[in-house]
């Protein structure tokens, strides 16, 4: 039999699948292309879980203050203005001033009109199941919500979900104007803060800040409230990245002649 050679526009007595053995092994590559994050890198990522995280349980938070009457509906309404104005020009919308103050006004005709047929939608359910629900789409919210660094694209399970929750929190208040300024906290929190929070992917302080106050508010609640919350941010911001760059190291791939051919253009 004739010499070996990788090639297979040559005719040969080799089947096109044969290696030689002592070619076999030498052709292994590992760890090819892979690609390792750094500490601070990892932080980065794991600050746009907890601020997506943060900005759930703040909605939550705005519903028990107005539930039990702690704020009144027309202050939460200027906190809610004050950080729709902040995220708005954070996020920097390519779109026109004209366009989106449009829809604003769409929204509020529309949504300050329908407000109290969902503020009667879930009289029939009980109370207790209506919490439970809403945490089960505020959960599935936070699992199927988009958190890439590079660009903000929206998920509409996740976002159907939080405004699905939204909607049986709202239903809970007393009047359908509470109702209406819930569902404008949710519609800031959940549609606009998300495109604020991707330019905010390197700016580890203020979103440090930002969770501080959330936690802060959560402690005003109650010890344990805040204490779970608390916990679960120093677990995801500071506990896993470590753990992830650490075990980082464990990771190995390997490439040889049994990969699928690549041709290089």
């Amino acid at each position: 039999m004739g010499k070996w050679s990788r090639n297979l526009y040559e005719k040969t007595d080799y089947p096109d699948t044969y290696t030689p053995d002592d070619c076999f092994l030498a052709a292994i590559h590992r760890n090819k292309n892979l690609n390792k994050y750094t500490l601070h890198e990892s932080v980065a990522c794991a600050s746009q879980v907890t601020l997506q995280f943060s900005s759930v349980i703040l909605f939550y938070s705005g519903y028990i203050y107005l539930k039990q009457g702690w704020i009144s509906s027309f202050n939460l309404l200027k906190l809610d203005l004050i950080l729709a104005l902040m995220a708005y020009l954070i996020a920097g919308t390519s779109s026109s001033l004209f366009g989106d103050f449009r829809h604003l006004i769409i929204f509020v005709t529309f949504g300050y009109g329908l407000t109290p047929v969902l503020f009667k939608l879930t009289d029939t359910i009980s109370t207790d199941t209506i919490h439970t629900m809403s945490w089960i789409m505020l959960f599935l919210h936070l699992l199927l919500h988009n958190y890439s660094v590079k660009a903000y694209d929206t998920k509409p399970m996740s976002l159907n979900a939080s405004l699905f929750s939204a909607v049986c929190l709202a239903s809970r208040l007393d009047s359908s104007w509470d109702a209406f300024v819930l569902l404008s906290v949710a519609v800031v929190l959940f549609v606009l803060f998300p495109m604020a929070r991707v330019r905010l992917d390197q700016a580890l302080g203020l979103a440090f800040v930002a969770e501080s106050v959330v936690v802060g508010v959560c402690f005003s609640i109650s010890c344990g409230f805040g204490l779970g919350v608390a916990c679960a941010m120093v677990f995801v911001n500071i506990i896993a990245p470590m753990l992830f760059v650490k075990w980082q190291s464990y990771k190995e791939t390997i490439h040889g002649p049994w990969d699928e051919a690549v041709p290089l253009m």
